[in-house]
């Protein structure tokens, strides 16, 4: 049934929903980038590579991959055009026109520890301290 004003409620987070791919990221010297179905996606975002390499080691990070169009919304058709370019030097011009950015919503691993049992709260506060959100993520 409608409701004319969204629900509050205590120990309820609520987020924005990114028209995108969702990815999980791993940082550091041997980055990847997957999809939902594992299938590798470093090389139509190097732009994404670079950043996850400023990182430190050992980070896994589940997020959504983004192309923001011009309004600030997430534009999936431009994403997703982005995803099936294969010749590298298209790559990087689409890189340079149409950027992609990985909004970061969860740190699953840090440093080797296993942070998936841990309450999301916990780890969000992992997320966004100084020297992660520096970085550019958080």
């Amino acid at each position: 049934m409608p409701h004319r004003l969204p629900f509050t409620g205590q120990g309820w987070i609520f987020e924005l929903k990114h028209d995108g791919f969702r990815a999980l990221a791993r940082s550091g010297s041997a980055v990847q980038l997957l999809s939902r179905s594992g299938r590798l996606m470093t090389d139509p975002f190097p732009e994404i590579v670079a950043a996850l390499e400023q990182l430190p080691d050992g980070l896994v990070l589940d997020g959504e991959l983004v192309v923001p169009a011009p309004d600030g919304r997430s534009d999936f058709e431009e994403v997703r055009r982005r995803n099936l370019i294969q010749r590298p030097r298209m790559v990087q011009e689409a890189a340079a026109k149409s950027p992609a950015v990985l909004i970061v919503f969860d740190l699953l691993e840090s440093g080797g520890e296993d942070l998936r049992t841990r309450p999301l709260l916990q780890c969000r506060r992992r997320c966004t301290g100084t020297s992660f959100r520096d970085r550019g993520c958080g």
